[in-house]
């Protein structure tokens, strides 16, 4: 904690990190579905309800609504919606933005073929992976590999946080580096959703 409280973080790209000197900071900065409370106890942040089918192979997540996307100042960009959950597996699975929360993601049906298909050069269809947008504030995750009782808390990880498809597709690249891989470069390259900013 001593060497981890004297370092500054590396990126705010929770997409592409899983260190902990960077995670102390970005989660505090964008909110992920659910986390722990005081009390140890597991409740919604993004999400307002969750449950799973019988064998736990299907997480369902149905979102809050109303909560806004802001800017580093503050102005709202954009609601956060289903799909911002499906962009962040989409974002973390392209080879391209080189991201350390592969494995996790791999959780997922179809996740891995999806990523090594990717890394082959080829231009695999990302729905056959498991994780859709059921409708505007539904999210819903498909294990791969039978039931995983432990999702619950898996989905606590960075990996699992939203992303702003129109944002980051939007970023221009920079000194020869792809504009979403600058996402989370700066405090301005970065959309918040919460309890603070940066």
């Amino acid at each position: 904690d001593y060497i981890l409280i004297g370092s500054d973080f590396s990126t705010l790209n929770y997409l592409t990190t899983y260190i902990a000197n960077d995670l102390r900071v970005t989660n505090n900065l964008v909110s992920g579905l659910l986390r722990t409370d005081n009390y140890g106890e597991t409740v919604g942040q993004l999400a307002e309800s969750w449950e799973h089918n019988e064998d736990n192979s299907i997480w369902t997540f149905k979102l809050r609504e109303g909560v806004q996307w802001v800017t580093r100042d503050g102005t709202p960009y954009a609601e956060i919606t289903a799909d911002d959950f499906v962009y962040g597996i989409e974002y973390i699975l392209d080879p391209e933005n080189v991201s350390m929360n592969t494995e996790m993601v791999f959780l997922l049906e179809g996740a891995q073929e999806y990523y090594e298909a990717k890394e082959r050069g080829e231009n695999p269809d990302f729905s056959t992976v498991g994780v859709k947008a059921i409708d505007k504030y539904t999210v819903q995750y498909t294990m791969a590999d039978g039931g995983k009782p432990y999702f619950e808390s898996a989905s606590m990880y960075s990996a699992f946080k939203p992303a702003n498809r129109q944002y980051i597709e939007s970023l221009p690249d920079s000194n020869g580096i792809p504009g979403p891989r600058t996402y989370g470069t700066t405090p301005d390259l970065l959309l918040y959703c919460g309890p603070y900013i940066l």
